[in-house]
């Protein structure tokens, strides 16, 4: 194998590593917005099940 076929593999392999490493975070962003998306949710939905008044 010569010099330039092993810098060919290596650009290669940084841009496969680089692309992935840019999935990871796209995916991690997605997750964190979902899961914003839920809290949100609960929060609207325990404000509007709570009674005005708690005294019993």
């Amino acid at each position: 194998m010569t010099l330039n076929e092993k810098l060919n593999y290596t650009e290669q392999f940084e841009d496969i590593i680089f692309r992935l490493a840019n999935l990871m975070l796209d995916t991690m962003k997605v997750a964190l917005d979902t899961l914003d998306d839920y809290h949100q949710l609960f929060e609207e939905n325990s404000s509007q099940n709570m009674p005005d008044d708690m005294t019993i």
